[in-house]
């Protein structure tokens, strides 16, 4: 009875067989906690600015961490998988909720895309909470609001994104986790990734307005032509209308679920507003099983 009462006050999903039995979407991956890699950094050159101009990142250089690296390869796979007569040209990222990691896990995607040579374009749809000129230390003068309000020439949009050019660097994140300053930096980049970056631009009163299915399905085709995926981090779905606009305008949805904070109740609230919709799958964050990996 103590179990029951429990379970009833608390429904959070608490690891992957219960959001299995939860679901009749494919679940297309799992990722595993990052929370106790800590603070570490990558180097970031910006051609765009200068072609030997470097920043350090201030963010957990999660994405050298393996056990991460292959569980975005493998969700990229199987996102490839679902369609792959023809392929996903646009995906939206989105949760039921904020605070899930859909902004990190989209950046993974891109990452995991730009691996194996996509051309890749990652937009910053949150015109509420928007972070990746905040992950990237990027200018968001210019970005996806700018666009949305209109009146730039097609070649005026497409210089509105700002080229990130990521270079891995094991040393450098010990550098700096280690707390050493003088150490020289040595730079054995595990992979030099391309990514095309357009943020949020500057804050709008009224996102909804801006955010309409039209609009946004004119700036996607424009950009098609030039990247072979493009990836939108867009609003968590539960309150707002934004995501239905901004998934409508798109190829397919992925839904990021964190365990252990997300409900059930939450999920499949999400899922019903989003019916309409091309709800592809959905990514299983911070799953606390011990990853599988292969030494080579």
């Amino acid at each position: 009875m103590a179990a029951f009462i429990r379970e009833a006050i608390d429904d959070k999903v608490r690891g992957m067989a219960e959001l299995n039995e939860q679901l009749t979407l494919p679940i297309l991956g799992s990722v595993p906690q990052i929370s106790a890699i800590g603070g570490r950094e990558f180097n970031l050159a910006l051609p765009f600015k200068n072609p030997s101009s470097t920043i350090e990142l201030e963010a957990p250089d999660i994405f050298q961490w393996r056990p991460l690296r292959e569980a975005m390869d493998l969700i990229y796979t199987n996102i490839q998988l679902m369609n792959a007569h023809q392929p996903h040209g646009s995906l939206m990222v989105t949760s039921a909720l904020p605070g899930e990691g859909k902004s990190t896990l989209t950046i993974g995607l891109a990452i995991s895309a730009s691996r194996i040579d996509k051309r890749v374009l990652l937009i910053d749809a949150d015109l509420r909470n928007p972070r990746l000129h905040d992950i990237f230390n990027l200018n968001n003068e210019h970005g996806l609001a700018t666009l949305l309000e209109g009146g730039l020439g097609e070649d005026e949009m497409l210089s509105i994104p700002q080229w990130v050019y990521m270079r891995w660097d094991n040393d450098a994140a010990k550098d700096f986790s280690n707390k050493q300053p003088g150490l020289r930096r040595i730079r054995t980049p595990l992979s030099d990734l391309n990514i095309d970056v357009i943020t949020a631009g500057p804050t709008n009163s009224d996102p909804a307005k801006l955010l309409t299915v039209d609009k946004l399905r004119q700036i996607i085709n424009i950009y098609q032509d030039n990247y072979d995926l493009i990836l939108i981090d867009s609003p968590p779905v539960l309150g707002l209308v934004d995501t239905i606009s901004l998934g409508y305008s798109c190829d397919g949805v992925v839904m990021v679920a964190r365990m252990d904070q997300v409900k059930r109740s939450e999920i499949n609230r999400a899922i019903d507003t989003l019916n309409k919709l091309n709800v592809i799958g959905i990514i299983a964050n911070g799953v606390s099983e011990q990853p599988i990996t292969y030494n080579i």
